[in-house]
């Protein structure tokens, strides 16, 4: 499995991510909760780099954590 690129402190991933959930693309990468190795070829003429860094950022702001109990 190919490794995903590391985000870079370039840019602000926040605009793109609004872009993005604007225009529908981001629920269906959420939906289909794709990894590097596929979303870089359903980017469209984005840079797949930057929507993916727009991505995990959304998947960061917005994860929740579980917890099992006392095990």
């Amino acid at each position: 499995m190919e490794r995903a690129p590391v985000n870079s402190k370039k840019g602000d991933p926040i605009p793109l991510m609004v872009a993005l959930q604007q225009e529908g693309s981001l629920r269906k990468f959420q939906d289909d909760y794709l990894y590097w190795d596929k979303l870089k070829y359903k980017t469209g003429d984005r840079n797949p780099e930057e929507v993916w860094a727009a991505l995990k950022f959304h998947r960061n702001l917005y994860r929740n954590t579980v917890q099992f109990g006392k095990y």
